[in-house]
């Protein structure tokens, strides 16, 4: 989906930082200019404007702290734009992550922050990435962490301890494929929002370095004062990261998780496996399920599967590349079509949850007054696809073509439960 995304300092009017995703021209300043300056005529007169309509396109406003204004184009879509302004809210914390709230709110060098803001470059293509719905993971969506729906490993918990030991801290993680698969108590208690943030910039900035020190603010834990950021590469889709103080060096780290890392890589291996499954070999659905989506408003968590009757094998012969290609692209339409239904239908289960004016509570009530939908579904020329709300926890299906609602009600309401019960699982 073509789109332009500008940030601009309020008080200057100056762009702090632009991006554009498609096959289009950059963006001319006058048309910046224009734009910033019908926010700002508007706010003069106390309106607060918030969105324009095009037969083709969306305009959509929002200033945070007074000091940047966040304008994002893009095409009309079927999605509830309570996602755009989502994004929009993660473009800015993409920004407090690398600046910190201080500068942002008092901009006294726009140059200065305007090369500060090249460290999240990167990360806000990735947030543009998720309007063409080209991401893998579905945290910038449900705003709640993804994690690898599998029993938890003693030896895996146990090398992350002691790395994270190391560095002393007491925030540490494994990451494989962008997703939670091992982490330490004080990590697992950071805000969704900042544990979100987080996984999506170690997977945007991923390169061909082996480790990587960076500094980094969390928008909600610490917005004010920096922490490193350490992250060690243990292959292709697996990261250990830990947040900690000035000490110790990276190449420190680096030696301690080479000591403590390098006897459980094949653990870790049988974690990369069980992707993109993501759930235990034991858990067996229903074959009309093509794809699920779950989360945990009591843990805020979110688990996604989009092959949910891979299998998980020890060692999975190699596949004929026409059949590899075939099956990776099958995968990825799925994800494609399960993140579109749920744009379509999260703010219809969840009223107020992307803007906080209704809070979701731990039983799954709403904050609002009135009836609030429950379930609801879709149908397609090749797809069917299902929501449901039962307690704290929310699914989104997605089924083959021309199965009946009854049947997809009850597969999706089996799945949760299925799902919620697997044992030495909290989910």
């Amino acid at each position: 989906m073509p789109s332009y995304l500008c940030c601009i300092s309020s008080p200057a009017g100056i762009p702090v930082l632009c991006k554009k995703k498609g096959d289009i021209a950059n963006l001319p300043f006058p048309i910046q200019a224009a734009l910033n300056g019908a926010f700002v005529f508007g706010k003069s007169f106390d309106v607060h404007l918030l969105s324009v309509e095009t037969t083709c396109c969306q305009i959509r406003w929002r200033e945070f702290q007074d000091s940047v204004t966040v304008i994002l184009i893009c095409k009309l879509s079927t999605g509830d734009p309570i996602h755009l302004d989502h994004l929009m809210d993660q473009v800015w914390d993409a920004m407090v992550l690398c600046v910190g709230v201080d500068d942002l709110a008092n901009m006294a060098n726009v140059e200065k922050v305007k090369r500060q803001l090249k460290g999240c470059y990167r990360l806000v293509d990735r947030l543009l990435d998720g309007l063409e719905e080209g991401h893998d993971t579905f945290c910038d969506l449900t705003g709640l962490p993804d994690v690898m729906l599998l029993p938890p490993s003693t030896k895996l918990q146990m090398a992350l301890e002691l790395v994270t030991e190391s560095a002393d801290s007491t925030y540490g993680c494994l990451l494989v494929h962008g997703r939670l698969a091992a982490a330490t108590r004080n990590w697992h208690q950071l805000a969704a929002r900042d544990l979100c943030l987080l996984a999506m910039y170690v997977r945007a900035a991923r390169g061909s370095a082996a480790a990587r020190d960076v500094s980094v603010f969390l928008p909600v834990k610490s917005p004010h004062v920096p922490f490193r950021l350490l992250v060690c590469r243990l292959s292709e889709v697996s990261e250990v990261c830990v947040l900690c103080g000035p000490t110790p060096s990276l190449e420190e780290l680096e030696r301690e998780t080479v000591r403590h890392w390098g006897p459980v890589l094949e653990t870790v291996r049988l974690q990369e496996l069980a992707h993109p499954r993501d759930l235990p070999a034991s858990v067996v659905l229903d074959p009309a399920l093509l794809s699920v989506l779950v989360e945990s408003d009591a843990i805020q968590r979110c688990v996604a599967s989009c092959s949910p009757h891979g299998g998980v094998p020890e060692r999975p012969a190699p596949a004929p590349a026409p059949a590899a290609a075939a099956a990776a692209a099958a995968i990825e339409t799925r994800r494609r079509q399960l993140r579109t239904f749920y744009r379509m239908s999260a703010s219809q289960l969840h009223p107020g949850r992307f803007d906080g004016s209704a809070p979701v509570s731990a039983d799954g009530g709403g904050g609002g007054d009135g009836a609030q939908a429950t379930e609801t579904y879709s149908m397609s020329d090749d797809h069917c696809c299902y929501g449901l709300r039962s307690g704290p926890h929310s699914v989104y299906a997605l089924f083959v073509r021309d199965t009946p609602p009854h049947v997809m009600r009850g597969v999706t309401q089996n799945t949760l439960q299925q799902l919620t019960s697997i044992k030495q699982v909290r989910f």
